[in-house]
């Protein structure tokens, strides 16, 4: 993927995040490397990790299965917030450790109560 595909998913990953909490996303950033699923988007008080599955059914089973082991363990992250492809995680249990991040410029984000044209 080009740095403007990247950048273009992450902007589009951190509106859709906002949209569904109902907050403002601060930046982005890629623990797990930037060709992976799994994004942490940084709100100004807290973090969490936001996953998109290319397959919505997939994400459906992830989601089901994460809701019935989170009763049995802490290591299962709390799901926060989904819609289709995107589920949103608290960023506890057993959180991602990597090292590389991708930054999303805070002027590129969009305010959740900006409406968004869908073309």
């Amino acid at each position: 993927m080009t740095d403007s595909v990247i950048a273009a998913e992450a902007a589009e990953i951190a509106r859709r995040a906002a949209a569904l909490l109902g907050r403002r996303v601060e930046r982005i950033t890629a623990p797990a490397g930037r060709e992976q699923a799994s994004w942490r988007i940084h709100l100004s008080d807290d973090t969490m990790i936001v996953t998109r599955r290319v397959d919505p059914e997939r994400a459906a089973r992830e989601r089901m299965v994460l809701s019935r082991l989170a009763p049995l363990t802490d290591a299962v992250p709390r799901i926060l917030a989904a819609e289709d492809e995107l589920t949103i995680q608290a960023l506890e249990g057993e959180a991602l450790q990597t090292a590389e991040t991708y930054e999303y410029d805070e002027a590129d984000s969009v305010p959740s109560d900006m409406p968004v044209d869908a073309n």
